[in-house]
């Protein structure tokens, strides 16, 4: 909500200091203009501040989901969660999912279909919640989720890697995926798949 400020409200200082001395019809005047002044710019906050609700409203509206719906979660959200590649939508580095909506929770919160292992409570603000269009045409990507508990994803090989050390990371193509959509992953991230890592070096020294 925006108020008034010092300075406008000081206003009222200002019109004493610049009437001292005045007849008092002037002063009379300039107090009346001081209060006019001060009118219009509270009817113009009064206006903003109902444009800011009615455009916070709409927005609550048309970011509504029901049970099954599938959402992003906003990765201020987790704030220290660390979520790995299979938690995470390659849209954006900034959202994460998708996640099945299980329930409505309140106005204005969702109970989400965690994956396991986030320790993050499952309950979700709508403010960090984007709605991801999930299609017959167009399922969401294969995500860990609790209902799936023994869904995995399987590296169909290592193509690239980068980096030393601390920085060092493999490029990764996943089974049911094509190569543009690999990705960059750790090797913490790839602990099961030494036999993966172990071919693609060997290939690149063949080459």
């Amino acid at each position: 909500m925006i108020t008034l400020s010092a300075p406008t409200v000081s206003c009222w200082r200002l019109c004493q200091i610049e009437t001292q001395g005045c007849t008092a019809t002037a002063a009379e005047d300039f107090h009346l203009r001081c209060q006019a002044l001060l009118e219009e710019v509270k009817e113009r906050l009064e206006r903003a501040n109902e444009e800011a609700k009615r455009k916070a409203d709409q927005k609550r509206r048309e970011a509504t989901f029901v049970p099954g719906d599938w959402a992003l979660v906003h990765q201020n959200f987790f704030e220290s969660e660390r979520l790995l590649f299979k938690w995470k939508a390659k849209l954006s580095h900034i959202w994460y999912g998708p996640f099945e909506i299980d329930k409505k929770v309140g106005e204005v919160s969702y109970k989400l279909m965690f994956i396991a292992g986030v320790k993050k409570y499952s309950v979700v603000h709508i403010s960090y919640m984007k709605a991801y269009p999930v299609s017959p045409k167009d399922p969401p990507p294969r995500v860990l989720l609790p209902r799936f508990e023994k869904a995995e994803w399987e590296v169909d090989r290592v193509v690239d890697m980068q980096g030393k050390e601390r920085t060092l990371e493999y490029h990764v193509v996943w089974k049911g995926y094509s190569e543009t959509e690999a990705t960059w992953e750790p090797p913490e991230n790839l602990k099961n798949v030494k036999d993966a890592i172990k071919a693609f070096k060997e290939l690149r020294r063949i080459r």
